[in-house]
Formats: structure tokens, C-alpha cells, sequence
């Protein structure tokens, strides 16, 4: 019988959330069980944080960033090298890249497919990023699309809240922003937080207020979430409002 204390490696880890191969475009492509065994991943690997450790040698991650980007970029870049993998880099391929002569996005990706193993990609329009990362023959990561989605920053948040309080289940969470149409990192955060069982509280000005079809979905996931708007620095206090 295998003992119950066996240690658990990096691989078992990695293999135990079963996404090997895969593309993140939503953070609805993971399951709960996926999210939070990404959690524990990366809980494993901080040490690493300002070191290196060999997991992925002999691998290239392509980042494809059609917007300006300082931290979404660097972040994923200074990952693969701390993972031991190679990065190349497209920051402004509207004039660097084959798109300055009209290639298509759907073109570009089936080429840097043949190159990376990986590619990261920050499209302005979600339904062109979401129709090129179809092309691709290498798993494609959405590091921001349009005013879609942006999962990868909303699962940094979630592991910050998960680290802090141990648990997203039960906590009072507010995504407050100006523009909660354009918010693509608050919706996937709306979505991660809801179906782990948080409180979420939309605020926002009215005219700016959350989609309807992303509040469509979070309610088909039965999650607790409210929205509330045009509040003021007196109003905002600490009380859900009334469901």
C-alpha cells in the first residue's frame, strides 16, 4: 500500500493537474481541482523566485505582445529563464514582425508554432487572438486579449489571497475599477473567485458596469456575486450591499 506521507516531486505535481499540452485562453479552461494544484506548484517553486532551476531546458517560450506590456511580458520571460527554457521575442511585431507586411495573425501563429514550444500572446482584439491561437501547433497563453480575458493575472491574484488567508472559499473580495467593460484582468479574477466559493463585489460606475454576458456566466456558475456603482469614498464602506 503507498504510504500516505510519500513525498510528492515537482513532476508528480505538475503531472497531478494534468494541463501538459494545453492552452490557457480563459481561466474556465482549468477546473477548481487545476487552479488550485497550480497553487500548491507554485507555492513548491518560490524558492526558485530569484534563481534558476533546470525544468525546462532545451525549451522556447515565443512571447507575441501586439500592446505595450511591461510587467505581463517580463514576467513570463524572466519565468522560462528561471525555468531553464529560452525566450524569443516579438514586443512590437506590427513593425518588427511579418504583420508590418499583412501577414495574418492565423499565418504568424502556425510559424512561431514551428519555432516555440510555447507562445504567449497580448492581442488588442479577442476574437482575432482567440481565432489565431487556433492555428497554432504549440500550446498558446493568453497574457491579455482585448477586453476578454486575462487569466494569468488573475491567477497571480488569487495565489496572493490563497497564500495570505489560506483559502479563497469564504473571503470578501471587491474588483473595483472605472471601467469594469475593459477590465479583462477583473473579469477572469470575477470568474477564478467565483467558482471557488469567494464574495465578489463589482463596483463600478454604472455607465462602465460589467458586461452582461460575463455576468451571465458568473451567474451560471452559481457563484455569490453583486455589483454595486457610483459609489463615493463616504459609501464605499465594508458592507455587502443587500442581495
Amino acid at each position: 500500500m503507498e504510504s500516505a506521507n510519500k513525498i510528492k516531486t515537482i513532476e508528480s505535481l505538475v503531472n497531478e493537474i494534468g494541463f501538459v499540452g494545453n492552452s490557457l485562453l480563459s481561466i474556465n479552461d482549468l477546473t477548481n481541482d487545476q487552479i488550485y494544484g497550480l497553487f500548491k506548484l507554485a507555492r513548491v517553486l518560490e524558492p526558485w523566485n530569484r534563481s534558476k532551476i533546470d525544468l525546462l531546458p532545451g525549451n522556447v517560450m515565443s512571447t507575441l505582445f501586439f500592446q505595450p506590456s511591461t510587467r505581463t511580458r517580463m514576467s513570463f520571460e524572466t519565468a522560462m529563464h528561471r525555468l531553464g527554457g529560452a525566450v524569443i521575442s516579438e514586443a512590437n511585431p506590427m513593425v518588427t514582425s511579418s504583420a508590418a507586411k499583412e501577414e495574418s495573425l492565423a499565418d504568424m501563429m502556425k510559424v512561431v508554432s514551428k519555432y516555440a514550444n510555447v507562445i504567449v500572446l497580448r492581442h488588442p482584439n479577442d476574437i482575432q487572438a482567440r481565432e489565431g491561437a487556433s492555428f497554432s501547433e504549440s500550446p498558446v497563453i493568453n497574457g491579455g486579449f482585448g477586453d476578454w480575458e486575462h487569466p494569468t493575472q488573475a491567477l497571480l491574484d488569487m495565489y496572493t489571497l490563497w497564500r495570505t488567508h489560506g483559502r479563497v472559499e469564504g473571503l470578501k473580495v471587491c474588483i473595483a475599477s472605472a471601467d469594469l467593460v475593459a477590465a479583462r484582468s477583473g473579469h477572469s479574477m470575477a470568474y477564478g473567485l467565483a467558482r471557488l466559493g469567494a464574495d465578489v463585489t463589482l463596483a463600478s460606475p454604472e455607465v462602465n458596469r460589467t458586461p452582461a454576458n460575463v455576468m451571465k456566466k458568473l451567474d451560471s456558475v452559481g457563484g455569490n456575486v453583486v455589483e454595486v456603482f457610483d459609489q463615493d469614498q463616504d459609501g464605499f464602506g465594508p458592507d455587502r450591499p443587500p442581495q
